[in-house]
């Protein structure tokens, strides 16, 4: 019996291939296929495949996707494109059901454009890149999104999205140059579930009693330097106003007025 027929799942990681010397197999029940850690510098023509749902491929060096493929790929849901040199404007802008985008560490310097591929995102990564902005315009074109990670940027200001805020679930923003966090910027995220800002130049707080967030909601401010002033003392204080948050500051150091440097070894839960 013929192995594609029956084949669901199919991972040729590893394995050097490259874009001339490898063709896409007829296997008409394949639903994942993962080409991670190869040597392609063109997207494989997966039209063969219109029921395929996942497509992984990881750190090769595709540059962008052709429309007359990607038009094609009507079930796909997950694409993971982490480590190419691909701009978003190089992925074409069709109707599709894609849910999931990895972008990752590509040539991404602003958000995407889209608006159609865009519409039934619920997820998007473009971690490691420049984008120094994040807005509700921005936002605007990705109704379904939910959860957006754009850690090691160059994001100077926490976003204020008074439009989008509402329907984020898990905002990542690890590793920018973001340097406060307001509980007015807050406000529209009540209901998240988790926020992200290790390893940014934050110096205090936001007083969390502010936002009536979700419950076991978490805002992660680990590895910031903060500076110890009423603001920050007004902020901890108002822990024990609040049962069910979690601010997490592990590894964060901190400063009082004479310039002493101490170190939060653990968290603090609201």
């Amino acid at each position: 019996k013929n192995l594609t027929s029956t084949l669901i799942h199919l991972y040729l990681d590893w394995n050097y291939l490259t874009t001339d010397k490898f063709s896409v197999p007829f296997a008409p029940k394949l639903k994942r296929i993962s080409l991670n850690h190869n040597q392609f510098t063109e997207f494989p023509d997966f039209r063969s495949m219109p029921q395929i749902r996942i497509i992984s491929m990881v750190y090769n060096s595709l540059t962008s996707i052709p429309e007359e493929i990607m038009v094609e790929l009507m079930n796909l849901k997950q694409l993971f494109l982490s480590g190419n040199k691909i701009a978003p404007e190089h992925i074409p802008d069709v109707a599709g059901t894609l849910e999931y985008i990895n972008l990752a560490n590509n040539h991404i310097s602003d958000m995407p454009k889209w608006e159609t591929l865009g519409k039934a995102l619920k997820n998007l990564t473009l971690s490691v890149s420049t984008i120094s902005a994040v807005t509700d315009e921005d936002l605007d074109n990705l109704p379904a999104l939910t959860e957006l990670h754009v850690a090691e940027g160059m994001i100077t200001k926490f976003p204020h999205l008074p439009r989008n805020g509402p329907r984020m679930q898990i905002l990542d923003f690890t590793n920018n140059r973001i340097k406060e966090v307001t509980a007015m910027q807050l406000e529209p995220l009540q209901n998240a579930s988790t926020i992200l800002c290790d390893s940014n130049e934050i110096v205090t707080i936001p007083n969390l009693c502010f936002v009536n967030f979700v419950p076991k909601f978490e805002l992660s401010l680990k590895k910031n330097a903060l500076v110890c002033d009423k603001r920050l003392a007004g902020a901890m204080k108002a822990s024990a106003m609040i049962q069910s948050y979690t601010l997490a500051m592990d590894e964060c150091e901190y400063s009082d007025l004479t310039g002493a440097v101490s170190r939060f070894s653990n968290q603090a839960s609201y």
